[in-house]
């Protein structure tokens, strides 16, 4: 755990000052297939999430009320009245990621997941996978018909927990930059590259 924190911390002090390489999944699924039913090892509680629900983390309670006025959606999972895992939806059709520095362009009913995480004290208990669950079932109900992720190469655990809930990896990209240069790739899984 000591290492993980140290390579995230490293990783994100190169990114402020200009440095980055990043390797990522996309992932894609039809909510007209049926979403898999999830069984956690806890009770939860599954709901959307309100600004008031992010009373006890000032550090991140004006991000959450950013992108809760930006009408991203935040799907969480409670357990004894505080928050023990999320994951943000945006229905927009252009959204900005941050990882690759640009937007991504999604079709008409189309969702994007994105920033899903479980407090370290909660997981291995299919938190994720229930909220993935939860999010699935409502974006189905607005009409929502297909949903979107990204997942970083080295982060396995949200990688598990998208296949479990029937997306598949379509696209694989990397992204570098050093101060001004940036090379952005991304090719199809089983095709060949496409830089820009």
């Amino acid at each position: 755990m000591k290492y993980r924190f140290w390579r995230i911390s490293t990783q994100h002090f190169l990114w402020k000052i200009g440095l980055k390489y990043v390797r990522a999944f996309f992932w894609e699924r039809s909510l007209a297939e049926q979403i898999p039913k999830v069984e956690t090892k806890i009770a939860v509680e599954m709901r959307l999430a309100s600004v008031n629900d992010f009373r006890g983390f000032p550090s991140f309670r004006d991000e959450a009320l950013k992108r809760l006025n930006n009408d991203d959606l935040c799907f969480v999972a409670m357990w004894n009245g505080i928050i023990i895992g999320y994951t943000w939806a945006s229905l927009k059709r252009k959204v900005y990621i941050p990882e690759f520095e640009r937007e991504v362009v999604f079709n008409n009913g189309e969702a994007y997941l994105y920033d899903g995480f479980v407090f370290p004290d909660f997981r291995g208990k299919n938190i994720l996978k229930k909220i993935l669950e939860a999010a699935l079932h409502y974006l189905k109900s607005q009409n929502v018909k297909r949903a979107n992720a990204c997942t970083l190469t080295a982060n396995e655990p949200p990688q598990r927990a998208l296949r479990d809930a029937g997306f598949r990896a379509v696209k694989f990209c990397n992204f570098v930059k050093i101060f001004r240069f940036k090379k952005f790739e991304e090719h199809k899984l089983g095709t060949r590259p496409h830089t820009t």
